[in-house]
């Protein structure tokens, strides 16, 4: 990995200088984004200030350094107002509808042109009007106010959707509009449309892209017998959405009952209903597990355990879903591998699973099998 220069200035005259002992200011205002790295955290604030904390080996932190924090420490980063994160890369979209990306960029997800890792955030060049973000590992996504789908980085499998190759700054999504959300993982993407249809591309070897096939698809097919969805998600393996009645569906590799129908049925080429889960908000999809809102603020999460990453006090797989324990007035919520957290109404932010990094926010490294509140958050 070659490291590289440091990001370009703090975005929008961002005010706030990275400390190594920052915990978040005393009167901290609330959280209203959040995301999960593979081992890290982030979050933007009410007032347009991001901050994250956990494993920051490659700048993914945006602090300006590369060393780890057990809690919140802020980024060089203001007026935001969406959070993202790839394995490694950590991207928000700030109110102006400009992209800033930051860490690790050997694949150009970044979208600044180079290959250069950042340890501070970057502008996305070409970029304007956006309105949602996603991150993979190695590629990036966003969907601008006239419904059409920008990419950049990695394109293995064709997951950046314009039928080329890899691009180090964004490319527009081929025969795709419409689009009202963007989601990716490491190797297909998707979006939702404003009809409430799903189209994916990219990698479909274990049916995640929905069209009832498992071949690898460079341009945006329609997912089969999805019309009512109001959220998508994305895992390496699989993809799920919520619909408009509130239950939610999911398709593709469902080895530990990742699906969450009951089952761990190797492969599911169409949407499956996850079992005994109504009234949900919204979704979040890792590798191996995926975690559901609901309307009345609890959550659920199913897949695997093992790291206590679905907060229901054990390590145990659940192909079904099951609930967070002792989390209430939840808002969003975000997964990686290996942990998970959520908002909640009051703006505060909850996080469990692997803490080997600092990346639950609570100060120590101490695995958590249910929800701990992050520091300052």
């Amino acid at each position: 990995m070659a490291w590289g220069a440091i990001g370009q200035g703090t975005p929008d005259g961002g005010t706030y200088q990275p400390g190594e002992d920052s915990v978040g200011p005393p009167d901290a205002p609330p959280a209203i984004s959040v995301a999960a790295g593979t081992f890290y955290s982030c979050a933007v604030k009410q007032d347009g200030t991001v901050w994250c904390w956990g494993s920051n080996g490659g700048g993914w932190l945006g602090d300006g350094t590369r060393l780890d924090r057990l809690a919140p420490t802020p980024a060089g980063m203001a007026n935001a107002t969406t959070i993202v994160s790839g394995g490694y890369h950590t991207c928000a979209l700030n109110q102006s509808g400009a992209v800033w990306c930051w860490g690790r960029n050997s694949h150009a997800q970044l979208g600044d042109g180079t290959t250069y890792d950042r340890v501070s955030p970057a502008p996305v060049a070409g970029l304007s009007g956006v309105i949602g973000i996603s991150a993979g590992e190695r590629h990036s996504c966003a969907v601008n106010q006239g419904g059409r789908v920008w990419c950049w980085g990695d394109n293995a499998h064709g997951k950046l959707g314009d039928g080329t190759t890899d691009t180090n700054t964004p490319v527009e999504v081929v025969e795709l509009s419409e689009a009202i959300a963007v989601d990716v993982s490491d190797s297909h993407s998707c979006a939702l449309k404003r009809d409430g249809t799903v189209a994916c591309w990219g990698d479909n070897g274990d049916g995640q892209v929905g069209d009832g096939t498992r071949i690898d698809s460079p341009y945006p097919v329609q997912v089969e017998g999805l019309s009512t969805a109001t959220a998508i998600s994305t895992g390496t393996y699989h993809t799920c959405a919520s619909k408009q009645d509130g239950t939610v569906v999911c398709w593709g590799n469902n080895i530990y009952g990742r699906l969450g129908d009951g089952t761990t049925t190797t492969i599911r080429l169409t949407p499956t209903p996850v079992m005994g889960l109504t009234e949900v908000r919204a979704t979040a999809s890792s590798y191996w597990h995926s975690c559901a809102v609901k309307l009345d603020g609890t959550v659920a999460c199913w897949g695997v355990g093992g790291a206590g990453q679905l907060g229901n006090g054990t390590t145990d797989d659940r192909s079904t879903s099951t609930p967070a324990v002792g989390l209430s007035q939840a808002t969003a919520i975000a997964v990686s591998d290996y942990h998970s957290c959520a908002i909640r109404q009051d703006g505060t932010v909850a996080c469990w699973g692997n803490n080997g990094n600092g990346q639950l926010g609570d100060g120590t490294t101490i695995q958590r099998l249910t929800p701990t509140q992050v520091i300052g958050l």
